[in-house]
């Protein structure tokens, strides 16, 4: 899993993520362990099985509460960077034990904002908070509240390739050389969501008038309804990654779009059998293509993970927003979060509107 969670692919690990996140790793028999744990369930998520079932991951989980209370007893109340480390993405009802646990570190380590705790460490805390708030609808855990202002950098040429619909400061799509191979269709859905997605942040950042909230509603209806009336594409091996692309993002979109114009959360408003056909259609794309347009592979699957009703679905999802989300980080984690940000307002406005 480890090459997996810095390259998407696979293929060429930063030196970042060797000299941060494995050398952490392999020093402490408790990150081990739980990397090993998070490896198995993600094997058991990708053939579609129930990951509280896995032989293989019960197995492992009795061996880390073991080092566990080993830990507690060695080290008494004293919580290291290692302990910290330990992330885990698996069944999601252990997880939210795990975040428990984690507050409770951080708390003795008197807070996320102790300048004591690594750098690195403290963002990829924040990241793996705000993945699973984006991930299952829930307010952020481990942090206060999204009210923080800062500004997002702009995207030079470096970065282009991280650009998608909840990165509002860069510039249109179309514009961005990395994405002119997708095709005019799929760019202009891509588009048309990012000025959805920029509707919603400056609806938020102004009181909100009658005659505002009808013109962003006439904008979300405009935007579903230009999406709706695309061609669909049945996909089948033989289809071209282009075509594989349009088809993912469209159904996407329609997600998208769907959940902020019924004012419902992701996971009441999808229609199974647009997310059947999403679930198909974007696995048919390698993960080599997708690393080419990372920003919008992770837009792709945080629309998709809460729309899933399937356990196993959701967690292959959660696993593969957190590699990717590492992935970008290891670049900017200003980009990284601030998309995860950008969605969890998406998600808070959603479920908000309705009170205005």
């Amino acid at each position: 899993l480890a090459p997996y969670a810095a390259t998407i692919d696979g293929k060429d690990p930063p030196v970042a993520f060797n000299e941060k996140f494995i050398s952490g790793i392999i020093q402490s028999p408790l990150a081990v362990n739980l990397t090993l744990l998070s490896s198995s369930c993600y094997q058991a998520a990708a053939r579609g099985l129930e990951v509280e079932k896995c032989a293989e991951a019960i197995t492992i989980e009795g061996r880390i509460i073991s080092l566990i209370v080993n830990y507690i007893e060695r080290n008494n109340k004293e919580i290291r960077d290692d302990a910290i480390l330990t992330w885990y993405w698996g069944e999601e009802h252990r997880v939210w034990a795990h975040m428990k646990g984690l507050k409770e570190m951080l708390r003795l380590r008197g807070g996320i904002e102790n300048m004591t705790i690594d750098l690195w460490l403290r963002r990829q805390i924040i990241s793996a908070d705000y993945q699973m708030a984006c991930c299952t609808e829930r307010d952020l855990f481990l942090l206060k509240d999204l009210d923080e202002a800062e500004d997002l950098p702009a995207l030079d040429s470096t970065l282009a390739l991280f650009d998608n619909p909840l990165y509002t400061p860069s510039a249109c799509l179309k514009n961005i050389v990395e994405t002119r191979d997708l095709g005019l269709s799929t760019i202009e859905i891509l588009d048309d969501m990012k000025f959805l997605t920029t509707s919603i942040l400056a609806i938020q950042s102004t009181i909100a008038t009658p005659q505002s909230i009808a013109k962003f509603k006439a904008t979300a209806l405009w935007a579903h309804n230009r999406v709706a009336a695309l061609p669909s594409i049945t996909p089948t091996l033989s289809n071209s990654t282009e075509d594989l692309i349009y088809e993912t993002i469209r159904l996407t979109a329609l997600l998208y779009c769907t959940a902020i114009t019924s004012h419902s959360p992701f996971s009441q408003t999808c229609q199974p059998a647009i997310f059947k056909g999403l679930w198909n259609t974007m696995w048919l794309v390698s993960f080599s293509r997708w690393k080419k347009i990372p920003g919008i592979f992770l837009w792709v699957m945080l629309v998709a993970c809460p729309s899933s009703n399937d356990k196993a679905h959701r967690a292959f999802l959660k696993m593969n927003i957190w590699m990717v989300s590492l992935y970008i980080g290891l670049s900017s984690h200003e980009i990284a979060n601030g998309c995860l940000k950008t969605f969890l307002k998406v998600q808070k406005w959603v479920k908000n509107s309705e009170k205005a």
